[in-house]
Protein backbone atom coordinates (compact mmCIF):
# COMPACT_ATOMS: atom_id res chain seq x y z
CA UNK A 1 0.00 0.00 0.00
CA UNK A 2 2.75 2.44 1.00
CA UNK A 3 4.74 1.57 -2.09
CA UNK A 4 1.74 2.20 -4.35
CA UNK A 5 1.12 5.56 -2.59
CA UNK A 6 4.69 6.74 -3.19
CA UNK A 7 4.52 5.76 -6.87
CA UNK A 8 1.24 7.61 -7.39
CA UNK A 9 2.57 10.69 -5.58
CA UNK A 10 5.79 10.78 -7.66
CA UNK A 11 3.78 10.43 -10.86
CA UNK A 12 1.55 13.36 -9.97
CA UNK A 13 4.55 15.58 -9.13
CA UNK A 14 6.30 14.63 -12.38
CA UNK A 15 3.19 15.29 -14.46
CA UNK A 16 2.68 18.68 -12.80
CA UNK A 17 6.32 19.65 -13.44
CA UNK A 18 6.10 18.68 -17.12
CA UNK A 19 2.83 20.56 -17.48
CA UNK A 20 4.30 23.73 -15.96
CA UNK A 21 7.41 23.52 -18.17
CA UNK A 22 5.55 22.93 -21.41
CA UNK A 23 2.37 24.87 -20.92
CA UNK A 24 3.30 27.77 -18.72
CA UNK A 25 6.76 28.74 -19.95
CA UNK A 26 10.06 28.71 -18.09
CA UNK A 27 10.21 29.55 -14.43
CA UNK A 28 12.64 32.43 -13.72
CA UNK A 29 13.01 36.06 -12.77
CA UNK A 30 10.31 38.36 -14.12
CA UNK A 31 11.69 40.47 -16.98
CA UNK A 32 11.35 44.25 -16.86
CA UNK A 33 10.82 44.40 -20.61
CA UNK A 34 12.94 46.01 -23.30
CA UNK A 35 15.20 48.89 -22.30
CA UNK A 36 13.71 52.32 -22.95
CA UNK A 37 15.64 53.96 -25.81
CA UNK A 38 13.11 56.63 -26.74
CA UNK A 39 13.56 60.25 -25.65
CA UNK A 40 10.64 62.29 -24.28
CA UNK A 41 8.35 63.37 -27.10
CA UNK A 42 6.86 66.84 -27.29
CA UNK A 43 3.02 66.85 -27.07
CA UNK A 44 1.90 70.47 -26.86
CA UNK A 45 2.65 73.82 -25.31
CA UNK A 46 0.92 76.79 -23.78
CA UNK A 47 0.91 79.06 -25.71
CA UNK A 48 1.15 76.85 -28.83
CA UNK A 49 4.30 76.45 -30.92
CA UNK A 50 4.78 79.34 -33.43
CA UNK A 51 2.57 81.71 -31.46
CA UNK A 52 2.49 85.29 -32.76
CA UNK A 53 1.76 88.52 -30.86
CA UNK A 54 3.19 86.93 -27.71
CA UNK A 55 2.59 89.15 -24.66
CA UNK A 56 3.12 86.72 -21.80
CA UNK A 57 5.90 86.13 -19.31
CA UNK A 58 6.02 82.33 -19.33
CA UNK A 59 5.71 79.24 -21.53
CA UNK A 60 4.83 75.67 -20.52
CA UNK A 61 5.90 72.63 -22.56
CA UNK A 62 4.25 69.21 -22.18
CA UNK A 63 5.97 65.89 -22.94
CA UNK A 64 4.82 62.25 -22.94
CA UNK A 65 7.00 60.96 -20.08
CA UNK A 66 8.85 62.00 -16.97
CA UNK A 67 11.88 64.08 -17.90
CA UNK A 68 15.01 65.74 -16.61
CA UNK A 69 16.76 68.97 -17.66
CA UNK A 70 20.56 68.68 -17.87
CA UNK A 71 22.85 71.70 -17.55
CA UNK A 72 20.38 74.34 -18.76
CA UNK A 73 22.88 77.20 -18.51
CA UNK A 74 25.08 75.60 -21.18
CA UNK A 75 22.54 73.69 -23.26
CA UNK A 76 19.67 76.16 -23.64
CA UNK A 77 20.15 79.06 -26.05
CA UNK A 78 17.61 81.85 -26.49
CA UNK A 79 17.98 83.92 -29.67
CA UNK A 80 18.04 86.88 -29.85
CA UNK A 81 20.08 86.77 -26.64
CA UNK A 82 18.50 88.14 -23.48
CA UNK A 83 20.34 90.09 -20.80
CA UNK A 84 19.24 87.50 -18.24
CA UNK A 85 18.72 83.83 -18.99
CA UNK A 86 15.08 82.76 -18.46
CA UNK A 87 14.25 80.73 -15.37
CA UNK A 88 13.83 77.11 -16.52
CA UNK A 89 12.01 74.72 -14.17
CA UNK A 90 10.52 71.26 -14.73
CA UNK A 91 8.16 68.90 -12.93
CA UNK A 92 7.40 65.37 -14.07
CA UNK A 93 6.31 65.78 -17.71
CA UNK A 94 6.33 69.58 -18.01
CA UNK A 95 8.91 72.31 -18.54
CA UNK A 96 8.24 75.90 -17.55
CA UNK A 97 10.08 78.89 -19.03
CA UNK A 98 9.74 82.19 -17.19
CA UNK A 99 11.21 85.33 -18.73
CA UNK A 100 12.98 87.76 -16.42
CA UNK A 101 13.70 90.32 -19.18
CA UNK A 102 11.41 92.35 -21.36
CA UNK A 103 11.16 90.98 -24.87
CA UNK A 104 11.82 93.06 -27.98
CA UNK A 105 8.78 94.07 -30.04
CA UNK A 106 8.12 92.54 -33.46
CA UNK A 107 10.82 89.93 -32.93
CA UNK A 108 10.90 86.18 -33.55
CA UNK A 109 12.49 84.24 -30.68
CA UNK A 110 13.83 80.69 -30.68
CA UNK A 111 14.56 78.63 -27.57
CA UNK A 112 16.89 75.77 -28.46
CA UNK A 113 17.32 73.16 -25.73
CA UNK A 114 20.39 71.44 -27.21
CA UNK A 115 20.92 68.24 -25.22
CA UNK A 116 19.08 69.46 -22.11
CA UNK A 117 15.87 67.41 -22.37
CA UNK A 118 16.33 63.76 -21.34
CA UNK A 119 14.01 61.09 -19.98
CA UNK A 120 14.13 60.65 -16.22
CA UNK A 121 15.17 56.98 -16.06
CA UNK A 122 17.47 56.22 -18.98
CA UNK A 123 18.78 59.67 -19.95
CA UNK A 124 17.70 59.42 -23.61
CA UNK A 125 18.20 62.85 -25.19
CA UNK A 126 15.64 64.81 -27.19
CA UNK A 127 18.23 66.56 -29.36
CA UNK A 128 17.83 70.25 -30.24
CA UNK A 129 14.16 70.64 -29.41
CA UNK A 130 13.29 74.24 -30.37
CA UNK A 131 10.32 76.34 -29.33
CA UNK A 132 9.52 79.32 -31.58
CA UNK A 133 7.32 82.36 -30.98
CA UNK A 134 7.03 85.98 -32.06
CA UNK A 135 6.17 89.21 -30.28
CA UNK A 136 5.04 90.54 -33.67
CA UNK A 137 2.44 89.50 -36.20
CA UNK A 138 4.70 87.15 -38.20
CA UNK A 139 7.29 84.43 -37.68
CA UNK A 140 10.62 85.26 -39.37
CA UNK A 141 11.78 82.32 -41.48
CA UNK A 142 15.14 83.39 -42.91
CA UNK A 143 18.17 81.15 -42.39
CA UNK A 144 21.93 81.58 -42.59
CA UNK A 145 24.38 78.67 -42.80
CA UNK A 146 28.13 78.44 -42.55
CA UNK A 147 31.19 76.42 -41.66
CA UNK A 148 34.02 77.11 -39.22
CA UNK A 149 37.46 75.53 -39.65
CA UNK A 150 40.46 75.94 -37.35
CA UNK A 151 42.93 77.68 -39.64
CA UNK A 152 46.07 76.29 -37.98
CA UNK A 153 45.06 72.62 -38.14
CA UNK A 154 42.31 72.33 -40.76
CA UNK A 155 40.13 70.63 -38.15
CA UNK A 156 36.85 71.62 -36.48
CA UNK A 157 35.76 72.29 -32.90
CA UNK A 158 32.20 71.52 -31.80
CA UNK A 159 32.59 73.57 -28.59
CA UNK A 160 32.63 76.83 -30.56
CA UNK A 161 29.73 79.18 -31.35
CA UNK A 162 28.76 81.24 -34.37
CA UNK A 163 27.77 84.84 -33.53
CA UNK A 164 25.66 87.38 -35.40
CA UNK A 165 25.66 91.15 -34.81
CA UNK A 166 23.22 93.63 -36.42
CA UNK A 167 24.26 97.21 -37.16
CA UNK A 168 27.43 96.67 -35.17
CA UNK A 169 30.80 98.39 -35.14
CA UNK A 170 33.99 96.39 -35.56
CA UNK A 171 34.67 96.62 -31.84
CA UNK A 172 31.25 95.27 -30.84
CA UNK A 173 32.45 91.66 -30.83
CA UNK A 174 35.03 92.67 -28.19
CA UNK A 175 32.70 94.70 -25.97
CA UNK A 176 29.17 93.28 -26.12
CA UNK A 177 27.17 90.11 -26.57
CA UNK A 178 25.83 89.22 -30.03
CA UNK A 179 22.23 89.46 -31.18
CA UNK A 180 22.10 85.82 -32.25
CA UNK A 181 24.12 82.75 -31.36
CA UNK A 182 24.24 79.22 -32.81
CA UNK A 183 26.12 76.05 -32.00
CA UNK A 184 28.75 74.59 -34.30
CA UNK A 185 28.52 70.83 -34.84
CA UNK A 186 31.26 68.23 -35.13
CA UNK A 187 31.62 68.85 -38.86
CA UNK A 188 32.12 72.59 -38.24
CA UNK A 189 28.70 73.55 -39.60
CA UNK A 190 26.23 76.02 -38.10
CA UNK A 191 22.78 77.25 -39.05
CA UNK A 192 20.79 80.24 -37.85
CA UNK A 193 17.02 79.92 -38.26
CA UNK A 194 14.08 82.30 -37.95
CA UNK A 195 16.17 85.38 -38.71
CA UNK A 196 14.82 88.76 -39.80
CA UNK A 197 16.10 90.27 -43.02
CA UNK A 198 19.05 92.65 -42.96
CA UNK A 199 22.83 92.81 -42.78
CA UNK A 200 24.79 90.84 -40.19
CA UNK A 201 28.43 90.64 -39.13
CA UNK A 202 29.38 86.97 -38.66
CA UNK A 203 31.97 85.64 -36.21
CA UNK A 204 33.07 82.37 -34.61
CA UNK A 205 34.20 82.08 -30.99
CA UNK A 206 35.41 79.50 -28.50
CA UNK A 207 33.89 81.19 -25.46
CA UNK A 208 36.36 80.39 -22.67
CA UNK A 209 34.91 82.70 -20.01
CA UNK A 210 31.21 82.33 -20.87
CA UNK A 211 30.47 86.00 -21.62
CA UNK A 212 29.62 85.30 -25.29
CA UNK A 213 32.02 87.88 -26.77
CA UNK A 214 35.74 88.09 -27.55
CA UNK A 215 37.39 89.19 -24.33
CA UNK A 216 40.70 87.32 -24.26
CA UNK A 217 43.54 86.55 -26.66
CA UNK A 218 43.36 82.96 -25.40
CA UNK A 219 39.97 82.51 -27.10
CA UNK A 220 39.86 81.00 -30.59
CA UNK A 221 38.18 83.51 -32.89
CA UNK A 222 37.30 83.99 -36.55
CA UNK A 223 35.50 86.58 -38.66
CA UNK A 224 33.84 86.90 -42.05
CA UNK A 225 35.47 89.45 -44.34
CA UNK A 226 32.26 91.38 -44.92
CA UNK A 227 28.70 91.71 -43.68
CA UNK A 228 26.22 89.15 -44.97
CA UNK A 229 22.83 90.19 -46.35
CA UNK A 230 19.96 87.98 -45.11
CA UNK A 231 18.21 86.24 -46.79
CA UNK A 232 21.22 84.61 -48.40
CA UNK A 233 21.83 81.28 -50.13
CA UNK A 234 25.60 81.53 -49.71
CA UNK A 235 27.52 79.47 -47.16
CA UNK A 236 29.63 81.64 -44.84
CA UNK A 237 33.17 80.25 -44.47
CA UNK A 238 35.16 81.28 -41.39
CA UNK A 239 38.73 80.31 -40.52
CA UNK A 240 39.23 80.60 -36.77
CA UNK A 241 42.57 81.18 -35.07
CA UNK A 242 44.26 81.96 -31.79
CA UNK A 243 47.39 84.03 -31.29
CA UNK A 244 50.12 81.51 -30.32
CA UNK A 245 51.19 81.83 -26.72
CA UNK A 246 54.86 82.01 -25.80
CA UNK A 247 55.72 78.91 -23.82
CA UNK A 248 57.03 79.79 -20.39
CA UNK A 249 58.79 76.79 -18.87
CA UNK A 250 58.51 76.26 -15.13
CA UNK A 251 61.57 75.26 -13.20
CA UNK A 252 61.63 73.59 -9.82
CA UNK A 253 64.47 74.59 -7.61
CA UNK A 254 66.05 71.76 -5.68
CA UNK A 255 68.76 71.63 -3.05
CA UNK A 256 70.83 69.33 -5.25
CA UNK A 257 72.17 70.66 -8.54
CA UNK A 258 70.85 68.72 -11.55
CA UNK A 259 71.12 69.18 -15.29
CA UNK A 260 68.31 68.16 -17.66
CA UNK A 261 68.73 67.93 -21.42
CA UNK A 262 66.64 67.16 -24.52
CA UNK A 263 68.97 64.29 -25.46
CA UNK A 264 67.22 61.07 -26.52
CA UNK A 265 68.99 57.92 -25.29
CA UNK A 266 72.04 60.14 -24.77
CA UNK A 267 71.96 61.26 -28.40
CA UNK A 268 71.44 64.72 -29.86
CA UNK A 269 68.92 65.34 -32.63
CA UNK A 270 71.07 66.86 -35.37
CA UNK A 271 68.04 68.79 -36.66
CA UNK A 272 67.47 70.63 -33.35
CA UNK A 273 69.40 72.75 -30.86
CA UNK A 274 70.62 71.40 -27.54
CA UNK A 275 68.42 72.51 -24.65
CA UNK A 276 69.61 72.47 -21.04
CA UNK A 277 67.81 73.30 -17.83
CA UNK A 278 69.10 73.42 -14.27
CA UNK A 279 67.67 73.14 -10.76
CA UNK A 280 69.66 76.17 -9.60
CA UNK A 281 70.23 79.64 -10.99
CA UNK A 282 73.51 79.85 -12.84
CA UNK A 283 75.97 82.43 -11.51
CA UNK A 284 78.25 84.68 -13.55
CA UNK A 285 76.82 83.61 -16.91
CA UNK A 286 78.95 86.06 -18.88
CA UNK A 287 82.15 84.89 -17.20
CA UNK A 288 81.59 81.15 -17.24
CA UNK A 289 81.80 79.69 -20.70
CA UNK A 290 80.21 76.37 -21.59
CA UNK A 291 82.52 74.40 -23.88
CA UNK A 292 81.53 71.75 -26.44
CA UNK A 293 84.32 69.43 -27.67
CA UNK A 294 84.13 66.88 -30.48
CA UNK A 295 85.84 63.47 -30.52
CA UNK A 296 89.02 65.12 -31.87
CA UNK A 297 89.09 67.30 -28.74
CA UNK A 298 88.36 70.31 -30.93
CA UNK A 299 86.12 73.06 -29.58
CA UNK A 300 82.84 73.35 -31.48
CA UNK A 301 81.45 76.86 -32.07
CA UNK A 302 78.07 77.26 -30.35
CA UNK A 303 77.02 80.08 -32.71
CA UNK A 304 74.17 81.44 -30.61
CA UNK A 305 73.68 80.93 -26.87
CA UNK A 306 70.22 81.85 -25.58
CA UNK A 307 69.77 82.07 -21.82
CA UNK A 308 66.32 82.06 -20.23
CA UNK A 309 65.46 85.09 -18.09
CA UNK A 310 65.46 82.86 -15.00
CA UNK A 311 69.14 81.91 -15.55
CA UNK A 312 67.99 78.31 -15.18
CA UNK A 313 67.89 77.28 -18.86
CA UNK A 314 69.95 77.74 -22.00
CA UNK A 315 69.67 76.80 -25.68
CA UNK A 316 72.85 75.96 -27.63
CA UNK A 317 73.02 75.91 -31.43
CA UNK A 318 76.14 74.02 -32.59
CA UNK A 319 76.74 72.82 -36.13
CA UNK A 320 76.19 69.11 -35.54
CA UNK A 321 78.17 66.41 -37.33
CA UNK A 322 76.16 63.21 -37.75
CA UNK A 323 77.53 60.33 -35.66
CA UNK A 324 80.10 62.50 -33.88
CA UNK A 325 80.94 61.97 -30.19
CA UNK A 326 80.79 65.10 -28.01
CA UNK A 327 81.69 66.35 -24.53
CA UNK A 328 79.84 69.28 -23.00
CA UNK A 329 81.96 70.86 -20.28
CA UNK A 330 80.63 73.08 -17.49
CA UNK A 331 83.55 74.97 -15.89
CA UNK A 332 84.37 75.31 -12.21
CA UNK A 333 82.41 78.04 -10.41
CA UNK A 334 79.53 77.57 -12.87
CA UNK A 335 76.95 77.31 -10.09
CA UNK A 336 76.59 77.73 -6.35
CA UNK A 337 75.28 75.45 -3.63
CA UNK A 338 72.53 76.40 -1.19
CA UNK A 339 75.13 78.22 0.93
CA UNK A 340 76.26 80.32 -2.03
CA UNK A 341 79.59 78.53 -2.38
CA UNK A 342 80.95 77.96 -5.90
CA UNK A 343 81.25 74.30 -6.83
CA UNK A 344 83.28 72.19 -9.25
CA UNK A 345 82.28 71.83 -12.87
CA UNK A 346 80.72 68.89 -14.70
CA UNK A 347 80.85 67.08 -18.05
CA UNK A 348 78.18 65.42 -20.18
CA UNK A 349 79.26 62.92 -22.84
CA UNK A 350 76.93 62.08 -25.70
CA UNK A 351 76.77 61.43 -29.45
CA UNK A 352 74.95 63.05 -32.34
CA UNK A 353 72.50 60.84 -34.17
CA UNK A 354 73.64 59.31 -37.44
CA UNK A 355 71.80 59.91 -40.70
CA UNK A 356 70.61 56.29 -40.68
CA UNK A 357 68.51 57.09 -37.58
CA UNK A 358 66.22 59.23 -39.73
CA UNK A 359 63.77 58.24 -42.44
CA UNK A 360 63.20 59.57 -45.95
CA UNK A 361 59.72 60.87 -46.75
CA UNK A 362 58.39 61.47 -50.25
CA UNK A 363 54.84 62.78 -50.75
CA UNK A 364 53.46 63.21 -54.25
CA UNK A 365 50.38 65.25 -55.18
CA UNK A 366 48.17 65.10 -58.25
CA UNK A 367 46.50 68.51 -57.97
CA UNK A 368 47.57 71.62 -56.03
CA UNK A 369 45.99 74.28 -58.24
CA UNK A 370 44.04 75.93 -55.41
CA UNK A 371 47.10 76.35 -53.17
CA UNK A 372 49.56 79.05 -54.17
CA UNK A 373 52.49 78.28 -51.83
CA UNK A 374 52.06 74.70 -50.53
CA UNK A 375 54.09 73.68 -47.48
CA UNK A 376 53.89 70.20 -45.96
CA UNK A 377 53.73 69.85 -42.16
CA UNK A 378 54.40 66.52 -40.46
CA UNK A 379 52.68 66.77 -37.08
CA UNK A 380 52.98 64.66 -33.93
CA UNK A 381 50.96 65.44 -30.80
CA UNK A 382 49.90 68.79 -32.33
CA UNK A 383 53.54 69.81 -32.79
CA UNK A 384 55.09 70.36 -36.23
CA UNK A 385 58.15 68.09 -36.32
CA UNK A 386 59.17 68.56 -39.95
CA UNK A 387 58.03 70.86 -42.75
CA UNK A 388 59.03 71.98 -46.20
CA UNK A 389 57.80 73.30 -49.53
CA UNK A 390 56.13 71.20 -52.19
CA UNK A 391 58.17 71.53 -55.38
CA UNK A 392 56.84 70.19 -58.68
CA UNK A 393 53.99 68.50 -56.82
CA UNK A 394 56.44 66.62 -54.59
CA UNK A 395 57.68 66.97 -51.02
CA UNK A 396 60.99 65.28 -50.22
CA UNK A 397 62.67 65.20 -46.81
CA UNK A 398 65.60 62.86 -46.24
CA UNK A 399 65.89 63.55 -42.51
CA UNK A 400 62.63 62.89 -40.68
CA UNK A 401 62.72 61.45 -37.13
CA UNK A 402 60.99 58.04 -36.91
CA UNK A 403 57.37 58.17 -35.76
CA UNK A 404 53.78 58.36 -36.91
CA UNK A 405 52.75 61.71 -38.32
CA UNK A 406 49.58 63.49 -39.28
CA UNK A 407 49.96 65.20 -42.65
CA UNK A 408 48.88 68.82 -43.07
CA UNK A 409 49.17 71.17 -46.03
CA UNK A 410 49.77 74.87 -45.35
CA UNK A 411 49.05 77.59 -47.88
CA UNK A 412 52.06 79.70 -46.91
CA UNK A 413 50.86 83.11 -48.05
CA UNK A 414 53.96 85.08 -46.97
CA UNK A 415 56.44 82.27 -47.78
CA UNK A 416 58.06 82.22 -44.34
CA UNK A 417 57.62 78.46 -43.90
CA UNK A 418 55.36 78.62 -40.83
CA UNK A 419 51.67 79.17 -40.12
CA UNK A 420 50.71 82.76 -39.31
CA UNK A 421 47.56 83.78 -37.39
CA UNK A 422 45.15 86.49 -38.47
CA UNK A 423 44.77 90.03 -37.19
CA UNK A 424 41.22 91.22 -36.61
CA UNK A 425 42.22 94.86 -36.05
CA UNK A 426 43.90 94.95 -39.47
CA UNK A 427 41.30 92.62 -41.05
CA UNK A 428 43.95 90.08 -42.02
CA UNK A 429 42.72 86.50 -42.26
CA UNK A 430 44.94 83.67 -40.93
CA UNK A 431 46.87 81.41 -43.25
CA UNK A 432 44.91 78.25 -44.00
CA UNK A 433 45.86 74.66 -43.34
CA UNK A 434 44.28 71.58 -44.91
CA UNK A 435 44.22 68.51 -42.67
CA UNK A 436 44.88 65.50 -44.89
CA UNK A 437 42.90 62.58 -43.51
CA UNK A 438 45.76 60.10 -43.34
CA UNK A 439 48.95 59.48 -41.39
CA UNK A 440 52.38 58.26 -42.38
CA UNK A 441 54.55 55.95 -40.26
CA UNK A 442 58.20 56.90 -40.77
CA UNK A 443 60.84 54.24 -40.20
CA UNK A 444 64.53 54.91 -39.70
CA UNK A 445 66.82 54.29 -42.69
CA UNK A 446 63.77 53.65 -44.87
CA UNK A 447 62.10 55.26 -47.87
CA UNK A 448 58.59 56.25 -46.82
CA UNK A 449 56.59 57.24 -49.90
CA UNK A 450 52.94 58.19 -50.34
CA UNK A 451 50.62 59.38 -53.11
CA UNK A 452 48.28 62.12 -51.82
CA UNK A 453 44.96 63.03 -53.38
CA UNK A 454 43.29 66.17 -52.05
Amino acid sequence: MNKLFYILTASVVLAYTLFMSAGCGQIGAISGGDKDTVAPQFLRSSPPQNTINFKGKSITLYFDEYLDIKDPGTNIIVSPLLSTQPLITYNRKTVNIKFRDSLLPNTTYTINFGNAITDFNEGNIHHNFTYIFSTGSTIDENTLSGKVVLAETGKTDSTMYALLYRNAEDSSVQTSRPDYIARINGAGNFKFTNLPGGKFSVYALKDVDGNKYLSSSSEIFGFADAEVEVPSDSIVQIFAFKIPEIETPSYKKEAKFKIFTNLENNKADILAPLKLSFTKEISNISENKIVLLDSLNKEVPLNEILWDSTSMAVVLNPQWVAGMQYELIFPDNFYKDEKGELLAGDTIKFAAKSTTEYGRVVLRFEDLKTIENPVIQLVSKEKVIASGSVINKEYVNNMVPPGTYEIRLLDDRNKNGVWDPGNYARKIQPEKVISINQTIAVKANWDNEREIQL
